[in-house]
C-alpha cells in the first residue's frame, strides 16, 4: 500500500485514566508547541496523547495556520486549562511560527510536537526526569514507529543510547526526529542572546 502521508507516535501507546489538573500560580515546566494546518483526521488524538500524559506539569501551545476544515472546532472541544490556543489569519509555516513564539516561552523545557504525533503517556515523565538526572545534558529524543494513515506499523526507528555513536553520528545527519526531544529552554536563550543581534530583522531564524 502506498503511504501518502504518516504519523508518528512512541511504542506501546496506552492510555491512563484521565485527570482533571489546574494550573496554579507557578509557570508550568515544560511548553509544548503544536503547529496545526488542516489536520482535522489526527487532531483529537494528538491532543489527547498530550493530555493523558503522566507528567501534569506543562503547557499546550496550540497554533494553527489558517485551516480551512474543522481542526479549529476539534481543538476548541477540549476543556483543559492548560491549553493555549494560537490562531494564525495566514499560514506563515512552522518555522517562521516557532520562531516567532519561541522568545515567549517561559518554561524550564519545551518540544515540539505535530498535529499527527502520538506521544507514549510516559514520554514527558520520562524525558524529564532524565534531563533532571544528567545536568550536563541539553536534550534528549527517543525512539518511535511510523504508521501509515490507516493506523498500521510502518517502520521501526531506535534511537542510538551511547552518546559516542550518536555524536559521531550526528556529524553525518541527524539523529533525534524533532518531535520526540525535549530540550532545555535555557540553551535557546543562549542562542537567542548570541545570534540574533548579528542576523538582518527580515530573515527568519532557523532553530
Amino acid at each position: 500500500m502506498k503511504v501518502e502521508s504518516v504519523k508518528w507516535f512512541f511504542e506501546d501507546l496506552f492510555y491512563v485514566e484521565d485527570s482533571h489538573y489546574l494550573l496554579n500560580n507557578c509557570m508550568p515546566r515544560l511548553t509544548i508547541f503544536m503547529p496545526v494546518c488542516n489536520a482535522s483526521a489526527f487532531i483529537k488524538e494528538a491532543v489527547d496523547s498530550i493530555l493523558h500524559q503522566t507528567f501534569l506539569d506543562f503547557e499546550l501551545w496550540i497554533v494553527d495556520h489558517a485551516s480551512t476544515d474543522n481542526s479549529l472546532s476539534i481543538i476548541g472541544s477540549f476543556q483543559d486549562t492548560r491549553i493555549k490556543i494560537i490562531r494564525n489569519s495566514v499560514n506563515i509555516g512552522r518555522l517562521r511560527t516557532v520562531n516567532n513564539l519561541i522568545s515567549k516561552i517561559s518554561s524550564e523545557y519545551f518540544t515540539i510536537t505535530d498535529a499527527d504525533d502520538f506521544s507514549h503517556p510516559l514520554r514527558f515523565e520520562k524525558q524529564v526526569d532524565f534531563l533532571e538526572g544528567h545536568q550536563d545534558y541539553i536534550m534528549c529524543g527517543a525512539s518511535f514507529w511510523a504508521m501509515d494513515e490507516e493506523g498500521f506499523l510502518i517502520r521501526e526507528m531506535r534511537l542510538k543510547t551511547d552518546v559516542e555513536e550518536l555524536r559521531k553520528e550526528a556529524l553525518q545527519q541527524s539523529q533525534f526526529l524533532g518531535p520526540t526531544t525535549i530540550m532545555r529552554k535555557s540553551v535557546i536563550n543562549h542562542f537567542l542572546n548570541s545570534i540574533v543581534p548579528i542576523l538582518p530583522t527580515t530573515l527568519p531564524m532557523l532553530i
